[in-house]
């Protein structure tokens, strides 16, 4: 994990630096498997 971290970390500290430039698909997978431990605000079951 946190060699997975390490280089989107260093990139946050770029000029023009922004989110979606990044891959998501680590954070894509924690949330499909951890759908059940959370709930998204201001969304109605």
């Amino acid at each position: 994990m946190i060699r997975a971290s390490i280089k989107p970390w260093r990139a946050w500290f770029q000029n023009g630096f922004h989110p979606a430039q990044q891959h998501s698909t680590l954070s894509e997978n924690w949330l499909r498997e951890n759908a059940p431990s959370y709930s998204v605000v201001g969304q109605r079951s």
